[in-house]
């Protein structure tokens, strides 16, 4: 506890990210790789596969470090997460998509969540990593202001996962400016957190709507300095009604739409459907991972797809728990509900 108080102080004024102790270099080359996406703005570096490369970076420095400390037990149920998925691999109608699937999930625990439990060392290194976090989703809220709200590629390219990924960053970064003391630093994250809305603004995300509004609802609720909190939901609507334009809050309003097919709740429902039927047919390990798109169509409407064309081959049920629930079974479910208790 001693180390963690004298990282206090240091934390709002003391070296930045470049600065960092050598055991957190692997933490911030992971950080900027998977949420800055450089290979994106720099596509020749994609062929060197720097995200395995962080990776095994990354796994390394663990090992090299004797495991010092406990694994804290989410990280336990998240490695635990990989045997129904490496179960599911031969049994899965399309193999490779199972595979692909638990070897990216894989390499994200093992060299991503691992190493950034493992390696800090006291609170002065987590509000570092928290700080080079938020600050490397900015070039992607720039890119989706720049592109109609489509973001740089890899997992960030469809626009409700660029607003998925700013509202995270959004949250970390309010509290990261609640506590800084220095005007520069407050400056550079006011003006990061002002352009990552901006960003969930351009998505044009319905989704990512309600996760804005979910996420100021819970640290309202739920986190500390709340007074401030309250203020910068405040300002946040203000600007949000001000400077929002019109077509935002046109597809906002589409969201309740269920009745007729073809609108977005009614195709939610016809996804999450299937989904549960699959689940039922596959209770105890699922259909595999990425193969709900291609076990779908053995569970889709005939006449949507015979008379209409509406066919649901290689399509996502756009829900975490819908996607869950058919692919992993009750045993994933076991071990994700778990995880989130």
């Amino acid at each position: 506890m001693n180390g963690v108080r004298r990282g206090i102080p240091g934390a709002t004024t003391g070296p930045g990210p470049l600065a960092a102790p050598w055991s957190l270099k692997p933490c911030i080359a992971y950080l900027m790789i998977d949420f800055g996406r450089p290979m994106a703005w720099f596509p020749p570096l994609g062929l060197i596969k720097p995200g395995m490369l962080v990776g095994i970076w990354g796994f390394a420095a663990v090992l090299s470090r004797g495991m010092r400390r406990e694994i804290p037990r989410p990280l336990w149920y998240m490695l635990a997460f990989l045997l129904p998925m490496a179960f599911n691999v031969p049994f899965a109608v399309n193999n490779a998509l199972a595979l692909w699937g638990f070897e990216d999930f894989a390499i994200l625990i093992l060299g991503g969540v691992l190493p950034l439990a493992m390696l800090p060392r006291d609170l002065r290194d987590v509000r570092q990593l928290a700080t080079v976090y938020v600050l490397c989703h900015v070039p992607t809220a720039i890119h989706a202001l720049m592109h109609a709200g489509v973001g740089v590629g890899g997992w960030m390219g469809d626009e409700n996962d660029v607003a998925l990924a700013l509202n995270a960053a959004i949250g970390v970064g309010v509290y990261l400016l609640i506590e800084t003391r220095g005007f520069f630093r407050r400056l550079l994250l006011g003006g990061s957190l002002g352009v990552m809305v901006a960003g969930v603004v351009a998505t044009k995300s319905r989704g990512g709507f309600v996760g804005f509004a979910t996420l100021g609802l819970y640290m309202l609720l739920v986190g500390p300095k709340r007074g401030r909190i309250l203020l910068a939901i405040v300002l946040a609507a203000v600007c949000l009604a001000a400077f929002a334009p019109p077509a935002y809050w046109a597809e906002v309003r589409s969201i309740d739409g269920a009745e007729k097919k073809g609108d977005t709740g009614e195709q939610r429902f016809y996804f999450w459907g299937m989904a549960w039927r699959m689940f039922l047919d596959h209770p105890i390990v699922g259909v595999g991972t990425n193969n709900y798109g291609i076990v779908a169509p053995a569970y889709e409407s005939r006449e949507r797809a015979e008379f209409e064309g509406e066919h649901i081959w290689g399509r996502v049920a756009h829900s975490l728990y819908f996607t869950l629930i058919p692919e992993q079974g009750l045993v994933g479910i076991a071990i994700f509900s778990a995880l989130v208790i």
